[in-house]
């Protein structure tokens, strides 16, 4: 008896259609396999999901349980409810589900892997170009119809830009949200009256007014994501968004973004010329007028302007700090910053000087290697490499042995195998990261300046900045240790070198 997996399929495209609805794709099946006692039905894997990927939530699933050992039988009603991608469709037909000893049945298709011979094979592959060829021609033809809603005007998705939300009696038309628009307007104020977008996102956040994402939280736009939680704060990203969106003149701009139009699946996008966008006047009731916009506009493309000249004028010199530098607020990666003679590392939540960081480094930095140093079982040449390849030979052996006595089935083996071969590299690279993190601590000696920047990056695992005086310092493991070490510095706990 095969343990049997029904998986349906339905395009979010389609989710209006009855006739390739989930429900009669199970129904399908299920008519199927009335009176066939060969097929147990252990799951059904269901996901509204485009078949242009793999990387649907039920399919892998599926392939989990696959690699589990937990079904024999895959059973879809067309070739296309597997997946449109005529490439990867076949890989999963000749290699993986092969390789699994699973048995693939589509209903509509007449197909049956117990059945497969080499004319099926040829057959099998012309349909899966067609479906393939089916998602292009679709895919061109949403487009069509999205060119079409923009050169309307209909707004093309989403609730709105800030200020703005949808008409309930038509949801292609923008209204103004009276909450919000004051704010958009008090930003665009400012600007004029000569502020930085830095100095507006301050002020705003000292004024206590939401930022959009905590005001779109308390109306209940905002649901699912974590984005918006009590303590954020404006950033000068958002403001400097809002003062160049053109919505706010009572235009419908479209196109600003444009879709790879090498790969009809590929969902990246980048930013289209001004002269691409598509420009429908009068949409919807302006917040700003199109005077005070490109006013504004001016005003940012000075400073875009004085900040090039600024650049070339004075480049930046190098930073003596790896790529390791994260805010303790946002766990985002820190950007490096000119400001005048200093250089700064900052972001929206957080920021600090690189000489008061470079200060807090060596007085961390001085600290671990003291602590290096003192241990007397600091190993010169580590022996734990050969130590490991034999305990790796070891679970090896133990795992061929048990496929062997026929304790767990090829399919099993080989995908076992595979998994352990990756931790193995996995552990080899930790180990050997280790190696040179102890050889470069065990040669670095307490100095008052920072060592070279591979030096750093080979002992120093992390820097998370906590606010303008403190850090948290997160080093590789001390020698004869398996866990990293970690130490809280601040600007009034800096002991000096002896």
């Amino acid at each position: 008896m095969y343990r049997t997996a029904f998986y349906v399929r339905q395009s979010k495209e389609n989710v209006d259609n009855p006739a390739q609805s989930v429900q009669n794709q199970q129904k399908l099946l299920w008519d199927f396999i009335r009176n066939k006692e060969e097929f147990d039905v252990v799951g059904i894997y269901e996901d509204i999901w485009s078949g242009a990927t793999f990387s649907r939530p039920e399919f892998l699933r599926l392939v989990s349980d696959i690699n589990d050992g937990k079904i024999d039988c895959v059973m879809v009603k067309d070739l296309s409810r597997l997946g449109r991608n005529y490439i990867e469709t076949g890989e999963h037909l000749e290699q993986i589900f092969p390789m699994h000893h699973v048995r693939f049945i589509s209903v509509n298709d007449h197909f049956d892997t117990n059945d497969y011979n080499s004319g099926d094979s040829m057959i099998i592959a012309l349909k899966n170009i067609l479906n393939d060829l089916q998602l292009r021609m679709l895919s061109q033809n949403i487009r069509k119809t999205t060119y079409i809603k923009m050169e309307r005007g209909d707004y093309p998705s989403g609730a709105g830009p800030y200020g703005y939300m949808r008409s309930k009696t038509n949801p292609t038309q923008l209204i103004i949200d009276w909450n919000a628009a004051p704010v958009v307007k008090k930003i665009f104020q400012m600007k004029l009256d000569g502020k930085s977008t830095l100095g507006i996102a301050k002020e705003l956040t000292n004024l206590g007014i939401p930022t959009p994402m905590q005001y779109w939280r308390s109306i209940g736009r905002l649901k699912s994501d974590n984005r918006g939680t009590p303590g954020s704060k404006w950033s000068h990203i958002t403001v400097n968004d809002i003062l160049r969106n053109p919505y706010y003149t009572g235009n419908c701009v479209n196109g600003r973004y444009k879709r790879d139009k090498i790969n009809e699946k590929s969902r990246k996008t980048d930013i289209s010329y001004s002269n691409e966008w598509i420009v429908t006047p009068n949409t919807h009731e302006a917040i700003i007028d199109e005077e005070m916009f490109k006013s504004v506009q001016k005003i940012l493309e000075k400073s875009v302007q004085k900040h090039r000249a600024s650049v070339a004028a004075n480049p930046a010199k190098p930073t003596p700090f790896p790529n390791i530098i994260y805010c303790a607020v946002c766990g985002e990666k820190m950007t490096r910053k000119k400001i005048r003679e200093h250089y700064l590392f900052r972001c929206d939540h957080a920021h600090i000087t690189e000489t008061d960081l470079s200060a807090l480094t060596v007085a961390a930095l001085n600290n671990y290697l003291r602590r290096v140093h003192r241990r007397a079982d600091v190993p010169q040449n580590s022996q734990s490499m050969t130590l490991s390849d034999s305990k790796y030979k070891k679970e090896k052996i133990q795992l061929y042995e048990s496929y062997k006595n026929g304790n767990i089935s090829k399919a099993v083996y080989l995908q076992k195998k595979l998994q352990f071969d990756e931790i193995i590299e996995l552990k080899k690279e930790e180990e050997k990261r280790k190696e040179v993190g102890i050889k470069a601590s065990v040669s670095c000696k307490p100095s008052r300046n920072l060592p070279e920047k591979d030096v750093l990056a080979n002992i120093i695992k992390k820097i998370s900045i906590e606010d303008a005086d403190s850090a948290e310092f997160l080093f590789y493991p001390l020698p004869g240790t398996t866990t990293d070490f970690s130490s809280h510095w601040s600007m009034q706990r800096r002991p000096t070198l002896n």
